[in-house]
């Protein structure tokens, strides 16, 4: 039974949400079949051991229903029926988490059922409730609008018919609302796109920052609009420094308006650009960006679900190593390996410590520690190569420095996951590693004059602004020691 989809589901629940689970079987209101829940009660003994030989289907048929012959179909019946009722639960678990979209249906159902009294009741709850609500993300700003739909509805069950603040209220909510989820939603297509390669429509995009702008149903009185409005200017580069120290700003300022889910989206828009700013050589982003991530540890917002992606995970230690963060670096490798998910916690481990080797500049041990890496993912092969031809660079070894420079080539070229930004980056970074190469490995042949020629022709290359290519301060930076080296007249 280790494979069943019900078995997957348990598989994911802590410790708590098990006990929750095993007590919703056990209710008649939920589960009426005593096989079903005997089976239940069965699996939840031994967990968390989902491995054991009594989990095995032919095991547990025999424990639940001793000396009947074995009917697989009858069994899979009753672990379906566990399964919908797990669905259930996990959605009664969700709900727990939504206090207003609870009273939401919990008045709809007072409301159709002629409970006037109750509902007013209900109602005056939620009110207070509200007025000390100081988050205003999309699912606050949509249960406004519901609260006061139900306020309107009230006003319309007395005698008099009067002009009704409400009815107002619960157009404007809804109103920010939809502005606000739209904002969220370009927002991730304007970041996307600039990860992976791809074409999001973004139609209404222009008309939302013009209503902003205008403060059209108050749209600049809500944060969270405010907040994503930067964010959206930020990624479209319209004066992209400003609109990132207004963000950091609101960081300070509106800790509480978002969920800390919003909040770790927030953040992963503002790493994202400064990656891409450090990208293009703006090494002044890798204190910045470091601090960010020194926030989020420090805030308990890095885990999602007690779990931290491969990605967080690698771009803290290429931030932490740049910055030569040594102690504080190498504390996280190791301390936050256990959140990694499993199926990818070797090899980020392993790339991540043979990178941190790199910028310690034990050239042995990262090579070494690449080798035990097996990548799936386009990204990281191309991190590790970056790596590799930066040690043969630094070892003067020019036949592995060549033959892997060919390798990266034909690798960027005929991969479909990357998006032609990414590609071009890639591309222009293996060009001017060639260039750099070329100037450390044949400078004792050339005449000094048109040595400097060409180092100055590379520097303005990777000076300008529009040229994109990963790793440009480290080409700046290595170009530099070349330049600063004396050399015969």
């Amino acid at each position: 039974m280790q494979k069943t989809l019900l078995l997957q589901v348990l598989q994911s629940l802590d410790k708590g949400e098990l006990k929750r689970w095993s007590l919703i079987i056990q209710a008649d209101y939920h589960l009426q079949n005593r096989k079903t829940r005997a089976l239940g009660q069965h699996i939840y003994q031994y967990a968390p051991d989902w491995g054991h030989a009594h989990l095995q289907k032919e095991q547990a048929w025999a424990l639940v229903y001793q000396e009947a012959p074995y009917r697989e179909m009858v069994l899979n019946n009753h672990l379906s029926d566990l399964l919908q009722l797990t669905y259930r639960f996990l959605a009664l678990e969700e709900l727990a988490k939504r206090p207003a979209q609870e009273t939401d249906l919990l008045l709809t159902q007072l409301m159709n059922k002629g409970l006037t009294l109750q509902s007013k009741r209900t109602l005056k709850k939620w009110q207070l409730v509200a007025q000390q609500e100081q988050q205003l993300g999309p699912d606050h700003l949509y249960a406004k609008s519901r609260l006061a739909y139900f306020e309107d509805i009230h006003g319309l069950m007395g005698s008099q018919r009067k002009y009704s603040i409400a009815l107002q209220q619960k157009s404007d909510y809804l109103d920010q609302y939809y502005v606000l989820q739209q904002l969220m939603y370009y927002c991730e297509m304007l970041n996307r796109g600039n990860i992976i390669q791809g074409t999001y429509q973004m139609p209404y995009l222009a008309d939302l920052l013009e209503r902003y702008t205008r403060n059209d149903q108050q749209l600049q009185d809500i944060p969270s609009i405010s907040i994503y409005v930067n964010v959206i200017r930020m990624l479209l580069g319209v004066s992209p420094e400003e609109h990132l120290a207004t963000l950091e700003q609101m960081l300070r300022i509106h800790a509480s308006v978002l969920s800390e889910e919003e909040w770790r989206t927030v953040y992963d828009y503002l790493f994202n650009y400064c990656i891409q700013q450090i990208n293009l050589g703006k090494t002044n982003y890798y204190p910045k960006i470091f601090q960010l991530y020194r926030s989020m540890v420090a805030q308990d917002l890095l885990l999602r679900e007690n779990r931290l992606s491969q990605w967080t995970y690698t771009n803290i230690i290429t931030t932490g190593s740049r910055l030569k963060e040594w102690a504080w670096t190498e504390f996280f490798l190791t301390t936050y390996r256990k959140f990694l998910p499993p199926e990818d916690q070797f090899n980020t481990y392993h790339y991540n410590l043979a990178a941190l080797r790199y910028e310690q500049r034990d050239y042995t041990s990262a090579l070494a520690g690449l080798q035990q890496v097996e990548f799936t993912d386009a990204f990281y092969q191309l991190a590790a190569k970056t790596i590799q031809l930066k040690i043969y660079y630094q070892l003067e070894e020019k036949e592995a420095f060549d033959a892997l420079m060919l390798a990266s080539r034909q690798f960027i070229s005929r991969n479909q996951q990357l998006s032609p930004s990414k590609k071009a980056a890639y591309m222009n970074f293996l060009k001017l590693s060639r260039s750099l190469f070329t100037l450390r490995h044949e400078q004792p042949y050339w005449s000094p004059k048109k040595w400097q020629q060409r180092a100055a022709a590379l520097q303005e290359k990777i000076l300008l602004p529009e040229f994109t290519a990963n790793n440009k301060d480290w080409l700046g930076g290595e170009l530099q020691l070349l330049q600063n080296r004396s050399y015969p007249k």
